[in-house]
This record gives structure tokens, sequence and C-alpha cells, in this order.
């Protein structure tokens, strides 16, 4: 199957956006990724989305977090973990 790399982007918080993402850093986590899988339980219902709400305040932050990856090394590798977020 495809591999894929796990990247980060982090995008400097300034009021000029077309300058801000001028100044945009991408810079590779991690190698050879064979699925990835996030999930986020919904605190209100019980569901656990794909997807965070468009907004991103402490209000609507998840009780929990799901995170399933897959590497190819020797052996295809696998690691699940939950987070919890809850203070």
């Amino acid at each position: 199957g495809e591999l894929y790399t796990l990247v980060r982007e982090e995008v400097p918080l300034l009021y000029n956006k077309e300058l801000a993402l001028k100044k945009k850093i991408i810079f590779p986590i991690a190698e050879n990724i064979t699925h990835f899988k996030l999930e986020i339980l919904n605190s209100k219902d019980g569901s656990w989305n794909s997807v965070w709400g468009e907004s991103s305040n402490r209000v609507n932050s998840p009780s929990m977090i799901f995170l399933d990856i897959g590497f190819k090394a020797e052996e295809e590798e696998s690691f699940q973990i939950f987070i919890s977020t809850e203070r």
C-alpha cells in the first residue's frame, strides 16, 4: 500500500493572513505512515467524530481524543492511544 509522511504546519498568528502564510513552516514528524485515524469524543452527546467543530475554544474542547497510527518498518506496527483532555 501507499506510505505517507505526517507533517506539522505552523503559521504565525498575524493579522495579515497573506504575510502569515508566507511565513508558514512545514516539517515532517514521522515517515512511512500506513494509516492515520483521529477521532474526537463529543462530551455533549458521547459520539466519536473525525472532525472537531468550527470553534476550538475551551468550552467546545473534546473530553477525549483517540489516535490510531500505523508505521511500516521491517514489519508493520500500529499504535493506539486514548488521550483525556479533562482537567
